[in-house]
């Protein structure tokens, strides 16, 4: 048979036998590179079983932390709404003087239950009848560079004498937040030095707010030297700056005539004409007359 196929294609028997080497070789290295293969694999899937520990030891801190969170989410709504319906019992009980009304008990529940971190109140708006309120609360805005889209209207019992305060619901509460920052500078507008802006509060806050102003109060006239003011429901003080502590000393007499004058008033005589002239005016009069004296 072998001889038939050198017959056939020529060549030894050497030439077949370095043919047939080299088949082995290149058998033996696809063998060895099959072989590196399987190690490779072998590493990879190692390292996917490793992977899928770590995975599922995230997944079970993920769903420890969940259950977590839902269970202070419950905690926190059971408070809240513990602290609500007993805010809503006193509102309640606030509001039934001799009779209790529908409409009582619905302005109690929106009191207490609508979010009013978007809202702002603007105080000292003069109302007239007729009037644009839009137009007036977009003056306000304009004097604070701000330009929101709001609705507005008017809160309260129709008074003669008092005007109505106006209650503004914005978009975001980052809006509410910049615009109170700002209502300050309307101090600055002699058209809006009477108008000031405060958060949309409840019964409760607003008792409390009143309570810290006048504590603010008290503090104020005991330390004057100190600057309070309320932050995140809290009096907060410092210390004022020298120049503001320290008042302005009243001007003296700046020349000896000057201090003649003023007794002279407080004494209430006539002031003679000559304690006006400067000394220097007086001394050129003088030189002229001793010169015309001479002459």
């Amino acid at each position: 048979m072998t001889a038939n196929l050198i017959e056939q294609k020529g060549g030894t028997k050497s030439d077949l036998a370095a043919s047939l080497f080299e088949v082995v070789n290149v058998t033996l290295d696809c063998v060895r590179v099959l072989k590196s293969g399987c190690l490779e694999v072998n590493a990879l899937k190692s390292e996917a079983k490793t992977a899928y520990k770590e995975l599922a030891e995230v997944q079970q801190e993920l769903l420890t932390s969940k259950r977590e969170e839902i269970e202070l989410f419950h905690t926190g709504v059971q408070k809240t709404l513990k602290s609500e319906l007993k805010t809503y019992s006193d509102a309640v009980k606030k509001s039934c003087g001799d009779s209790l009304t529908l409409k009582k008990i619905k302005s109690v529940v929106k009191d207490v239950v609508d979010d009013r971190s978007k809202n702002l109140m603007i105080f000292g708006l003069g109302e007239v009848e007729g009037e644009n309120l839009c137009s007036e609360v977009e003056n306000v805005f304009a004097a604070l560079e701000e330009k929101p889209k709001f609705e507005a209207e008017r809160v309260g019992i129709v008074d003669m004498i008092k005007c109505r305060p106006v209650k503004v619901v914005l978009r975001s509460r980052n809006t509410v937040v910049d615009i109170l920052r700002k209502s300050k500078d309307l101090k600055k507008h002699k058209k809006m030095e009477k108008v000031f802006l405060e958060p949309d509060r409840t019964l409760e806050e607003r008792q409390q707010h009143r309570k810290l102003i006048s504590e603010l109060k008290e503090n104020a006239e005991k330390m004057p030297t100190n600057y309070f003011y309320i932050r995140k429901g809290k009096i907060c003080s410092e210390p004022k700056r020298q120049a503001e502590i320290s008042p302005t000393r009243p001007r003296g007499p700046r020349s000896p005539n000057e201090a003649v004058i003023m007794r002279l008033k407080a004494a209430g005589k006539p002031i003679p004409p000559e304690l006006y002239e400067k000394p220097g005016r007086k001394k050129q009069k003088s030189l002229s007359e001793e010169s015309d004296s001479d002459c």
